[in-house]
Formats: C-alpha cells, sequence, structure tokens
C-alpha cells in the first residue's frame, strides 16, 4: 500500500496497535510524543484510515515494546517473503541492504525474486539484520523466486 508515495506497511492492523498501546498504558497523545508525530496519525492508524511506514512500525513496536509483527496480520501459513519477513522487522529495504552490506538495487531484486540464487555471505548477513535464522532466510527467497516465476 502507498501512502503519500511512501511505502505504508503490509498486514499493518490498526486494532492491534490500539491493543499493545493500551496494554503500554500510553494514551494517543502519549504514543505520539514519543514517535514526534502528531496525535491525529495514531488515530488514523488506530482506525485503519492510514497505514505507517515500515520504518515507523518498526518505531511504533520499539516504543510499545512490541515485535512489529504483533501490529499486523498473521500471515498465512507456510514459510514468508523476505518482503514480509522485512515487514516484519520494522525495517526500509535500504536498511537492510545497508545491514547486508548488499546495494539497494541488488538486495530490493532478491526481495523481488528476480535473483535466482543467494550466497551463503548474503544469507548469513540477511539472517542477522533480519534477526531470523538463515533457513528462514533461505525459505523466504524461495517464496519470492516463486512469486515472481509464477508472474
Amino acid at each position: 500500500m502507498s501512502v503519500g508515495g511512501q511505502q505504508g506497511a503490509p498486514g499493518f492492523d490498526g486494532r492491534r496497535l490500539r491493543q499493545a498501546r493500551r496494554a503500554a498504558g500510553l494514551t494517543q497523545l502519549q504514543l505520539s510524543e514519543k514517535l514526534g508525530v502528531h496525535e491525529t496519525h495514531v488515530t488514523n492508524w488506530e482506525r485503519g484510515e492510514r497505514v505507517p511506514r515500515v520504518d515507523r512500525l518498526g518505531e511504533l513496536a520499539r516504543v510499545l515494546r512490541v515485535k512489529p509483527a504483533d501490529l499486523t496480520d498473521p500471515a498465512e501459513d507456510g514459510p514468508a517473503s523476505l518482503r514480509a519477513l522485512r515487514v516484519a522487522a520494522g525495517l526500509l529495504q535500504d536498511r537492510v541492504a545497508e545491514g547486508a552490506g548488499l546495494t539497494r538495487t541488488k538486495y530490493a531484486a532478491l526481495e523481488r525474486g528476480e535473483v535466482a540464487g543467494l550466497s551463503d555471505r548474503d544469507c548469513a548477513a540477511l539472517a542477522k539484520v533480519l534477526r531470523v535464522h538463515r533457513e528462514e532466510v533461505r525459505a523466504a527467497h524461495a517464496v519470492s523466486r516463486s512469486e515472481f516465476l509464477a508472474r
């Protein structure tokens, strides 16, 4: 979902945000102040009228002391794509690429499934940045690749 030229966090669930905010004992105003945004942003996210960017999802999770994936709808059963792993980590493509020592172009191509092979070095670096096991990165790459080939 694109919001104002920015990529909105796929699967974001405003109800989950409201639950996490309340569990943290914060008002919408307090949460907005911690994030440095206007209170209407939090209100719109919780109502489902707007979707935060992926990096903002990561900030929300850190402030609320939950995982970014806790603020999204559960994924379908089976392995996630590289995009889903990135969103679950609350990171933008450029942050993943930088942390893994890849160009953004190369990481974006991997995420879209355009690259058939994933080196052991890239797999290990991505696993570290995404905070998952290497096997999850390999499975996610396979999902991304099969989705690309099915188009």
